[in-house]
């Protein structure tokens, strides 16, 4: 090589690394831009993942919230739905004495607390629960069964002998020797204390019994008794236990005395208004108000 070439070349080859360092440097530079918009994108990404990680733990109380206040107003629905259950039972108890359509509101309102499988009603379970038991051991009375009894025992009124004095005997009189030759007053006079000592054997049965009934007295006393037990009657249907038992006892008393003890009518006419004297009107029922006050103040 001459020596005029060589410092071309080197020349040359200086041009080339400072072109390549250069070249490297761009890409360097390059680079650097390139991991700098990588490393802002990462710092973009991990602030929106921050971000979306507290709106997902925002979102999950929220949803975990609303979930709570959801079964806090099932909660409280059904418990107002089971209070409501059992005052219509009060009421239908307390108003109506409907046993059998109390019976079926409690069933029901002990099916909701079962639903609930709430620990903190428990108690007011248990005590409906015996209520329930108290209610089932009361018959219910069959109104329209009673009511009937009561009809047909006043249309047995009219069969029934009314006891009466009976009409003097004058016939043993007017037999007796010389009765015939006795003066009119005289007569008449020996009519009345034969009839005065056959009143004396009818009041050895009764002292109250009077001494004749005409037919309109007969006819009043059957009409007051028809009355007497229409009244037990509606008594019955109003669940009026005192006008009903009252009713009753003076229908008896009347019958006792002013009818044929010895006769069977009057035997079957007794018979059934013990029968109907013996039903209870008015049983104990158990006290559903101290359940709906628990149930109320949230004390169950």
């Amino acid at each position: 090589m001459s020596p005029k070439a060589f410092p071309i070349t080197t020349f040359l080859i200086f041009l080339i690394l400072i072109l390549g360092i250069v070249g490297l440097w761009h890409e360097i530079e390059r680079n650097h831009l390139e991991l700098m918009e990588t490393q802002k994108h990462l710092i973009v990404l991990a602030t929106t993942q921050k971000a979306l990680e507290f709106q997902s733990d925002a979102l999950s109380h929220e949803v975990s919230g609303l979930a709570d206040r959801l079964s806090s107003n099932q909660r409280t629905y059904k418990v107002s739905e089971i209070a409501y259950l059992v005052k219509m039972a009060n009421l239908r108890l307390t108003t109506q004495h409907d046993v059998t359509s109390a019976l079926i509101l409690l069933k029901q309102a002990n099916q909701e607390i079962n639903s609930l499988n709430d620990p903190q009603m428990e108690n007011f379970r248990e005590a409906l629960v015996k209520n329930i038991t108290d209610l089932q051991a009361i018959t219910p009375i069959d109104m329209i069964a009673l009511s009937d009894k009561l009809t047909q025992l006043q249309n047995n009124v009219p069969t029934l002998s009314i006891l009466v004095a009976p009409k003097p005997n004058t016939s043993i009189l007017e037999n007796t020797p010389h009765q015939a030759q006795k003066k009119w007053w005289d007569r008449a006079w020996d009519n009345i204390r034969a009839s005065l000592k056959q009143l004396v054997v009818i009041t050895h049965q009764s002292e109250d019994i009077p001494a004749m009934m005409t037919p309109d007295q007969q006819i009043y006393l059957q009409e007051n008794l028809q009355l007497l037990i229409s009244q037990a009657q509606w008594a019955a249907l109003n669940h009026n236990s005192a006008l009903y038992q009252s009713s009753l006892k003076q229908t008896q008393d009347w019958v006792n005395k002013y009818y044929v003890q010895n006769s069977a009518n009057t035997q079957a006419f007794l018979k059934s208004l013990d029968e109907l004297l013996a039903i209870d009107l008015s049983p104990n029922y158990p006290d559903l108000t101290k359940s709906l006050s628990s149930l109320n103040q949230g004390t169950f």
